[in-house]
């Protein structure tokens, strides 16, 4: 036995609770969308930071080497002594490892962009 009025109040709410869930899958594609969105600035902040410590590291190497060269002649000359000669050397081989470890960082983020690039 169907009763028409019962009925009807269950087309009602089989019909809010679509709308509902309509407007809950659209919530959720907005915030998944924000998150990604917010995951690839993050991404590309992080590779702009590298790339830009890994040209100041690049300056700072440089200067060390130039540093360590002329050093490395005045030590030859007796113009200065080995403990300082090899403070400037150390200094130069941690620049020089600096120098490395951005270079591998830069990379790393260019391989996490192109990840990204060839799912979107």
């Amino acid at each position: 036995m169907n009763i028409p009025i019962f009925n009807k109040f269950q087309i009602k709410n089989n019909v809010e609770i679509a709308k509902l869930n309509v407007i809950n899958s659209n919530y959720s594609k907005d915030l998944i969308i924000n998150d990604l969105t917010k995951s690839i600035n993050s991404i590309k902040a992080q590779f702009l930071n590298a790339q830009e410590k890994y040209s100041l590291l690049e300056l700072n190497f440089e200067n060390q080497k130039l540093s360590f060269q002329k050093s490395e002649e005045k030590y030859k000359e007796g113009l200065m002594d080995a403990y300082t000669f090899f403070v400037v050397r150390n200094n130069w081989l941690q620049a020089n490892y600096n120098l490395i470890s951005s270079k591998n960082d830069v990379n790393q983020q260019v391989e996490l962009l192109k990840v990204l690039q060839s799912e979107f």
